[in-house]
């Protein structure tokens, strides 16, 4: 009898086992299926996203500054929140519940309970691996004013939409200041908690008396249009303080920043927030998502004490703002690129904007990149650059000291390709992945966001990257990466390196070689989807 039941459970565990290979098998195939071919601009395409239309009138001045520090990065996004008065937006590609991701989460439950709206939406990868069923995403839905989405939600029968995810980063607080960058939301990318670090890099920006002209409204329409796509889903059904049939901007009227806005989100109706009150209250009351809200309580709470003369106040909003952005620097103009919002391949809308920015350089042009995978037309599109401007230079990370061991594989294989573009190429050896993403374009336009100069950044993910035209910003970000560039080493095509700063390589584990030889031999085929 005891065989007999271990071989039905053997039968039973094999039986599982081949349908989760088959639908492994399932979401890869149909993924290399559908992203396979990368769209084409038009001759429309390229008129539409001219450069030379990026800019736009702004008739209220805007400050600006660039966080360089993990520690600081955490800091200003808690100042933000706990300073808000009337609505918080938080988008964000990776939100775990680590140290740093508690301490926002708590800010964010407090804000909400404070009357801020807030909302956030999340990739729906982190929201499968790092949210369903945690208490203390939970304790946050639970908030009287929260909604939170979730971006093309993981779902193993439709492996199509598996590759396109959300990679956005900004936060908006008031709709007068705003952070944006390639920081993700846990403990690798904010403050010191941490063994295993990213180094990354945000642009603040705030307006003190915003108006239609603002450069936060460009931020604003985005998040609306991702907000309201048709696979932007619930975090939990019935919680959202907006329903999902919500638009969210709908009415036109003046708030307390003195400003109109286009539109802005209508609560529901009596019936509806009584009926979504009853289920917040509900969930609010499970004994693991109640300890989760202490806690979130406590840890804010302990920041908050900690940091007080850091700037952090709670609900003071546009009293305390100028304080908060003493150290930024008045620009002269910031405009947004972004890729098409659906998770179907995309028009290479970033990347094609930039190369058109880069070429329009009189002296230089630097890049950073954690990653660099290109296509043809990503290789055509550098070279195009170091053919018109005579100093073009680019940091990654060496193959030793990337986090991502697929990139690491596909830049050891395709390196000489890269350089045959004509352009600089140095290796970050710091022993923490670099994760900036960042262009510099002579003295005066800096760009910073989420993209990545790959074929995942360019067709797949959405992504955001902020041009700002000012010699002080330019100034401050140069001095930022040429201290990382100390940590560096220029590349050769014959293999060699010149190391003008004396730097120590970051030896190439025998792990990492491992995995490098696998996926040189086995996965390169796939490299679109890295």
């Amino acid at each position: 009898m005891r065989i007999n039941r271990l071989k039905k459970v053997i039968k039973v565990f094999l039986i599982i086992l081949a349908i989760l290979l088959i639908i492994v098998i399932a979401i890869v195939g149909c993924a290399l299926i559908t992203y396979h071919k990368q769209p084409v601009l038009t001759e429309e395409d390229k008129e539409e996203l001219s450069v030379d239309n990026i800019w736009k009138t702004r008739t209220e001045p805007e400050m600006a500054e660039v966080i360089e520090d993990n520690g600081d990065a955490l800091l200003e996004r808690i100042k933000l929140i706990s300073n808000a008065r009337d609505e918080i937006i938080l988008s964000t590609f990776d939100f775990r519940a680590d140290d740093s991701g508690k301490l926002i989460l708590g800010a964010l439950l407090d804000a909400s309970e404070r009357g801020v709206s807030v909302n956030v939406i999340v990739d729906g990868v982190s929201g499968f691996l790092r949210m369903n069923g945690n208490p203390y995403f939970e304790a946050l839905a639970a908030g009287e004013g929260t909604s939170i989405k979730i971006y093309n939600k993981v779902n193993p029968f439709a492996p199509w939409k598996s590759m396109g995810r959300l990679h956005d980063k900004y936060l908006i607080a008031d709709r007068s200041s705003y952070i944006i960058g390639g920081r993700n939301t846990f403990s690798y990318f904010l403050g010191s908690s941490s063994p295993y670090k990213n180094y990354d890099r945000d642009a603040l920006v705030y307006c003190e008396n915003p108006d239609e002209n603002s450069s936060v409204n460009d931020i604003l329409s985005y998040f609306g249009k991702v907000w309201n796509y048709k696979e932007s889903k619930a975090f939990i059904n019935g919680v959202n303080a907006l329903t999902d049939t919500d638009t969210y901007f709908t009415i036109s009227e003046k708030n307390e920043y003195n400003y109109c806005v286009e539109n802005t989100y209508s609560h529901n109706n009596s019936v509806d927030s009584s009926r979504i009150t009853d289920k917040k209250n509900k969930l609010a009351a499970k004994k693991k998502v109640a300890a989760a809200r202490e806690e979130l309580h406590s840890l804010y709470a302990d920041y908050c004490e900690d940091n007080t003369d850091n700037g952090i106040y709670k609900g003071l909003g546009k009293s305390v703002y100028k304080d908060m952005f003493k150290d930024a620097y008045e620009v002269n103009n910031v405009a947004l690129l972004s890729n098409p919002i659906e998770y179907s391949s995309k028009k290479p809308y970033v990347w094609y904007q930039l190369v058109e920015l880069m070429k329009k350089a009189e002296s230089r042009v630097k890049l950073h990149t954690p990653y660099i995978i290109c296509n043809d037309y990503m290789y055509e599109g550098l070279k195009s650059v170091c053919d018109t401007v005579g100093d073009v230079s680019l940091m990654t990370n060496s193959v030793a000291n990337n986090g991502n061991p697929f990139c690491s594989a596909d830049y050891y294989v395709n390196k000489n390709r890269i350089l045959g573009t004509g352009i600089d190429v140095w290796e970050y050896e710091g022993g923490y992945s670099y994760h900036g993403k960042s262009v510099l374009i002579d003295d005066n336009i800096s760009v910073i966001g989420s993209f990545n100069i790959d074929m995942r950044s360019a067709y797949l993910d959405t992504e955001l990257m902020l041009v700002i035209d000012s010699k002080d910003i330019n100034r401050e970000l140069n001095q930022s990466m040429e201290g990382y560039e100390r940590v560096a080493r220029k590349a050769d095509k014959d293999g060699s390196y010149d190391n003008p700063y004396n730097v120590k390589p970051v030896e190439l584990s025998s792990y990492r070689e491992r995995q490098m030889k696998l996926i040189k031999n086995f996965a390169l085929w796939a490299r679109y989807l890295f």
